[in-house]
């Protein structure tokens, strides 16, 4: 089943909005990173004068009182190291958390390839979406259709199934992630922006994977790529497999929000070493989820940017500036520390060769057509 007519250049008022966007997220960043800069500065020289004071006060204080001042020096001094200092348990189990996700992802996507007739076997599934995640960091998402659906090809995989269950995946993911975060975000009261923007997020994200909509969708899509013929060998979406993504997505994206709380553990100087409140949760929860769908949203490759902004703007009222911009690099490195070992996994394991010939035969039952 191939499509008829190549894929089209973008037309130059796309390009127009792609960079405007990039625009708009650049100056937001620089603008956040600054004041975040600005404000570790003000808070560096804060603790640097206090510890002056008290060194000087030490030199002419009397004995009994030397002892105690020295200690306040000390603890100071640390406070100061911990704006650097990172423990790395935590750390691990937030990469521990994020790799769950991606594997659970990575299941529901060799699902969605079952769903639409196409039975390639579970571990190669697994290195393909593997391998295309990394894609998406250079040059960008349009890579991963490119990489997952060639990589499907000697399985047997059909150019049109394979495809539009990519886009089922990216769609039920994202979809799922916004519908979580303006949830999670109504339930944490955050700043009345950040909820309206995880409201609109969701209702933009959610709209395209309902199964009519969806179905309408596909065959407008396809009109001129296949013939009639051709549609009818589609299976459409039904509500089994819309609410199958529900609750195997749900609970895996949640994941991603425990792997940011593991993050801010991690870090001493936000002072949540001991904080281990639900509403906290929930509201990691909320912000990795907005974070990823603005990203996925914003054409940037891997979200690069999108993320960090949206973390850092959720995060400063908790932890202040400088902190926020310490945990949004460190959980990116954390996703991408994930992303590599499970990629170096799926490398150190190849399955076994395809066999020659192999062609796809239908594994579901075809008795919905789009009509």
């Amino acid at each position: 089943m191939e499509p008829k007519n190549q894929s089209k250049p973008k037309p130059l008022w796309w390009k127009f909005i792609q960079w405007g966007i990039t625009l708009a997220i650049l100056v937001g960043l620089v603008q956040v990173v600054r004041r975040a800069v600005s404000e570790l500065y003000d808070q560096q020289a804060v603790l640097d004068r206090q510890i002056a004071d008290l060194t000087l006060e030490t030199t002419s204080a009397p004995a009994e009182q030397q002892a105690e001042l020295q200690q306040q020096i000390d603890k100071l001094q640390q406070q100061r190291r911990n704006y650097w200092r990172v423990e790395p348990i935590p750390l691990l189990i937030a990469i521990g958390c994020y790799a769950i996700t991606m594997t659970t992802i990575g299941y529901y996507w060799y699902r969605t390839l079952h769903f639409f007739q196409q039975p390639v076997p579970y571990w190669p599934t697994h290195r393909i979406f593997m391998f295309g995640q990394l894609a998406k960091y250079v040059p960008g998402k349009a890579l991963v259709l490119v990489v997952r659906v060639g990589m499907l090809r000697p399985y047997g995989g059909e150019i049109i199934p394979c495809t539009v269950s990519v886009f089922m995946e990216t769609l039920g993911t994202i979809g799922i992630a916004a519908a979580l975060s303006g949830s999670f975000f109504l339930i944490y009261k955050p700043e009345p922006r950040m909820a309206w923007l995880a409201l609109a997020a969701f209702l933009v994200a959610i709209a395209p994977t309902i199964p009519p909509i969806f179905n309408v969708a596909l065959r407008f899509l396809l009109r001129k790529k296949l013939t009639q013929h051709e549609q009818t060998g589609i299976r459409p979406l039904n509500w089994s497999h819309f609410f199958f993504g529900w609750y195997t997505l749900g609970p895996a994206l949640c994941l991603t929000g425990l792997a940011l709380f593991f993050t801010l553990k991690a870090l001493p100087a936000t002072n949540l070493a001991d904080n281990w409140s639900l509403l906290l949760i929930i509201g990691c929860i909320g912000t990795s989820c907005l974070a990823a769908v603005l990203g996925f949203v914003s054409f940037m490759p891997g979200g690069a940017g999108v993320r960090e902004l949206v973390l850092m703007l959720s995060l400063e009222p908790l932890i202040g500036g400088p902190m926020a911009l310490a945990v949004a690099i460190w959980y990116r490195l954390v996703t991408l520390g994930a992303e590599l070992f499970l990629a170096a996994i799926a490398a150190l394991f190849p399955p076994k060769p395809p066999q020659k010939g192999l062609s796809a035969t239908p594994a579901v039952p075809n008795d919905d057509k789009v009509d």
